[in-house]
């Protein structure tokens, strides 16, 4: 292989065909070059001798060292955020989940990898609805929902959705823990539902919600008589 690559220097053994090699050249700096050997036959049919071709993919393995360089601080950039981060691919499958993510639900990141990232979600008609608005509009914003963890335990959670790489069709979900809002709207249902005083929630619309006694004030069965 010396004489094949006059003043080259290989620094890595080659062995069979196709196979990328570090050599420094004349000018001392490092290339990466690939070799292919093919064998002729002469006109009795027997093996003659081999031809090789040499390839500089110097530019192409500069180019993937960078990019698995800027994976790996995306990575770190994801473990060292103070907010649960997955990264979501076009089958809605979880590619990536950062430490906070994973700690949060107890479950690791293989784990969270198997299946779709919306069989995390508790009710199955808030992640259609989670799902369609973000194949719709390739956003969600400030959207809610319980994020089932280890042991199922429920994680109150606020969902922030962006395309990151159109190419791919990969999305960035940012998830907030609202742990604590949900506890005072708890304890608010709570008072709501179980007042015997008539009391209601008025939207912009009209009623948004009625608890047992108001019903009976306006005799009617059901509070979505009312809306």
């Amino acid at each position: 292989s010396g004489e094949q690559l006059g003043s080259a220097m290989l620094t890595s053994s080659v062995a069979g065909p196709g196979k990328e090699v570090e050599v420094v050249l004349a000018d001392d700096k490092l290339h990466f070059v690939k070799i292919k050997l093919q064998s002729f036959q002469n006109s009795a049919g027997k093996r003659a001798g081999m031809v090789g071709m040499l390839e500089d993919v110097t530019s192409v393995k500069q180019n993937q060292l960078q990019l698995e360089k800027e994976r790996t601080r995306f990575s770190n950039m994801l473990d060292m955020a103070p907010l649960a981060i997955a990264t979501i691919d076009a089958d809605d499958h979880i590619i990536q989940a950062n430490q906070v993510m994973t700690e949060r639900l107890g479950l690791s990141e293989k784990e969270l990898k198997k299946g779709s990232f919306y069989q995390l979600f508790n009710d199955p008609n808030n992640s259609g609805k989670a799902a369609k608005k973000l194949h719709q509009t390739g956003r969600l914003r400030a959207f809610h929902a319980h994020l089932k963890g280890k042991n199922g335990e429920l994680h109150p959670s606020e969902l922030h959705v962006d395309l990151f790489n159109k190419e791919q069709q990969e999305f960035l979900c940012w998830i907030s823990d609202i742990s604590g809002e949900q506890y005072h709207q708890d304890k608010f249902e709570g008072l709501l539902q179980h007042s015997s005083m008539p009391m209601a929630v008025i939207g912009d619309k009209g009623f948004n919600q009625l608890n047992p006694a108001a019903c009976e004030f306006f005799a009617v069965e059901d509070e979505d008589d009312l809306f």
